[in-house]
């Protein structure tokens, strides 16, 4: 008779998925999207329905960080995922393409044919 599958705690399976995940520059930048796009920045206040839709996005947006953060060996001591914003940014701006300076133009006018 066969087993029946062995079940996997879904809360591990998750922190063993965001560990994975976090070690991918490409899902870094996409949480870097996610932090802009979510209003994490901003502060939602009123009763108003969009007040209460910004605030439902900008409370997705935190709890997604806080997974990441979860998935770091550095952490804040106040809960708020600082740790993974800082890593998340930095990949995201490591990976900005930078400006071009006269300098980098001129190397560029400069080539040497090979034949």
């Amino acid at each position: 008779m066969a087993k029946p599958p062995k079940r996997i705690d879904p809360e591990a399976q998750l922190a063993a998925d965001m560990r994975e995940l976090m070690g991918y520059a490409a899902f870094r930048r996409f949480l870097f999207t996610m932090m802009g796009r979510s209003g994490i920045s901003s502060v939602a206040y009123g009763s108003e329905v969009a007040t209460s839709y910004s605030e439902g996005r900008r409370s997705l947006g935190i709890e997604m960080l806080r997974l990441a953060d979860e998935t770091l060996s550095v952490k804040t001591t106040d809960g708020f995922p600082f740790a993974a914003m800082a890593f998340i940014t930095n990949e995201a701006l490591r990976s900005q393409p930078q400006e071009q300076t006269d300098h980098d133009q001129d190397d560029e006018d400069f080539s040497i044919e090979r034949r």
